[in-house]
């Protein structure tokens, strides 16, 4: 049985895009193209810059327009690129996961535990294989 326990969010995946992950080739199994490893890499070589520098990231007075949207962009455009090799199910299949599971997620505010289930493939709620080692004596 499948379980994805968070605390005070819904999100199903976390992904990140970073300067050296290929998101393409790990979420739907094809690398990005040079177009968009071009836009991304002198983003992200000045966020590195602003590290070394020892910015702290709350100080940084552009950081919408510099980083997150250039990012954004690049991804959009790559995701538009790719979809020619039909990656909308690949995409899906990814972003939902590969088997079926339960998500339980602790909501501080509401004083509550939430549980979800995520059944696409249709494999919640049935009997679990039974299997039965010679000798023994765990269920008798």
């Amino acid at each position: 049985m499948g379980l994805n326990i968070k605390h005070n969010h819904f999100a199903v995946k976390h992904s990140r895009l970073s300067s050296k992950i290929d998101f393409g080739e790990k979420w739907y199994g094809i690398k990005c193209s040079k177009e968009y490893w071009d836009v991304i890499k002198p983003i992200f070589d000045k966020l590195q810059n602003y590290k070394n520098d020892k910015k702290i990231w709350k100080e940084l007075k552009n950081k919408e327009n510099e980083i997150y949207l250039p990012i954004l962009k690049a991804f959009k455009d790559e995701i538009i690129r790719q979809e020619k090799n039909n990656i909308s199910t690949l995409l899906v299949k990814y972003l939902i996961g590969k088997f079926d599971f339960y998500k339980m997620i602790s909501v501080n505010k509401e004083k509550v535990t939430k549980i979800q289930s995520y059944n696409h493939l249709g494999t919640l709620n049935k009997n679990a294989k039974t299997i039965t080692i010679p000798g023994c004596c765990f269920a008798r």
